[in-house]
């Protein structure tokens, strides 16, 4: 399949990104909520290790950075991937939007929320913020996304890749037909389209080949480090979580996540990270998450202090280590030992789960058991 063709199905969120330009991320974790009951998906966005691609901060970072973080934008796998609301809300006024897409953003635009929890410092040191991104009304959030996708395929009038002939007529039949492209079903999305078997033996391979092809070309022109065109980062995305591929016949489903619980996807996206935008992150959060999840888990906060923003209770495991462990080694006295026997027992019950990796025992060596930490949340977190 030609890339038009896969641009064309996965139109909606070319529609969304802009470049961000120099400000990249060491990895990122997103974790899907679906309240099915309040008509609501939240999406947990936690972004390790936020700097500049740079030696030094380029002089436009601290705008481009007080954007991402104050204006509602979202960045999804690093700069290619992000999301602007601004330009979504200019994007409004451009006549020449079809009116179903220009439906969609408008509903996105109206029910859509972004909320800047607070910033962390993982045991690497490096300096990540987390975000809440939330959807109220999904129902109609999907009904308009899915309209949008029959549209533009319907307005689509450039002559069918020779290998996809047949596939891209049954989409256009589908589209006609007010096809229902996207689903949720519990806590996880999905995406199913109709095929022609053959086709999709022969050329999904390819496809997906040709994806992976442009995407390296966009990247290199930014960032020509090799190392940044490996596709190594998708690989361990996709393996993060439960995705799977089922074709049955002529129809071929996507699903990422489990129905029954919420799953968070791991990505690494580079080794490196610099510390050169750490002051203009904590001048722009000023919430401290670690600080404020540890004294919610300890119940150390007063009564008469304000309700902080801490992470959901469906957050990744390794965002409460990160934070008692942060608290162990900045502490003293009862404090330290909370933290201890908090992580004690956690350990306790993560290994007695089965829990991968297995979490360190406190022995009498601290130091060692502290690096110990630091290694579970590497492996836990994706690096």
């Amino acid at each position: 399949m030609k890339t038009r063709t896969w641009i064309t199905a996965a139109f909606l969120l070319a529609a969304l990104c802009a470049v961000a330009g120099c400000i990249v991320l060491s990895g990122q974790r997103i974790t899907i909520f679906h309240d099915q009951a309040a008509d609501r998906l939240t999406f947990l966005i936690e972004y390790d290790g936020v700097f500049d691609s740079m030696e030094a901060a380029e002089e436009d970072s601290e705008e481009k950075l007080r954007a991402f973080l104050t204006n509602g934008d979202v960045m999804l796998f690093d700069w290619f991937g992000y999301i602007e609301r601004e330009k979504l809300e200019k994007e409004l006024g451009n006549p020449k939007i079809p009116p179903l897409l220009r439906a969609f953003l408008t509903v996105v635009l109206e029910n859509a929320s972004v909320k800047t929890l607070g910033r962390y410092r993982d045991p690497e040191g490096r300096v990540g913020v987390a975000q809440e991104v939330v959807f109220e009304q999904v129902s109609r959030v999907i009904a308009a996304a899915n309209a949008a996708i029959n549209e533009a395929i319907l307005l689509d009038e450039s002559a069918p890749a020779k290998d996809w002939r047949r596939t891209q007529e049954r989409w256009r039949v589908a589209a006609q037909e007010d096809r229902q492209w996207l689903r949720f079903e519990g806590h996880a999305p999905v995406f199913s389209f109709p095929v022609h078997p053959a086709e999709w033996a022969r050329g999904a391979r390819e496809g997906l080949h040709e994806i992976f092809e442009e995407w390296a070309e966009s990247v290199a022109e930014e960032e020509p480090d090799a190392k940044a065109l490996d596709p190594d980062w998708f690989l361990r995305l996709i393996s993060s979580g439960p995705v799977s591929i089922v074709q049955v016949m002529d129809e071929v489903t996507i699903r990422a996540g489990d129905p029954d619980e919420p799953v968070t996807f791991r990505v690494h996206l580079r080794e490196g990270y610099r510390p050169n935008l750490e002051p203009q992150v904590a001048a722009l959060v000023e919430a401290d998450l670690d600080r404020a999840q540890a004294q919610v888990l300890l119940a150390q906060g007063s009564e008469n202090e304000p309700p902080v923003a801490v992470l959901p209770s469906w957050a990744p495991p390794e965002d409460a280590v990160r934070a008692l462990l942060a608290e162990f080694l900045g502490a003293e006295g009862e404090r330290r030992e909370a933290a201890a026997a908090w992580l004690a027992g956690f350990a306790s019950s993560w290994n007695g789960a089965d829990g991968c990796s297995a979490a360190p025992e406190r022995g009498a060596d601290d130091a060692a058991w502290t690096a110990a930490w630091a290694a579970w949340y590497r492996d836990v977190s994706g690096r």
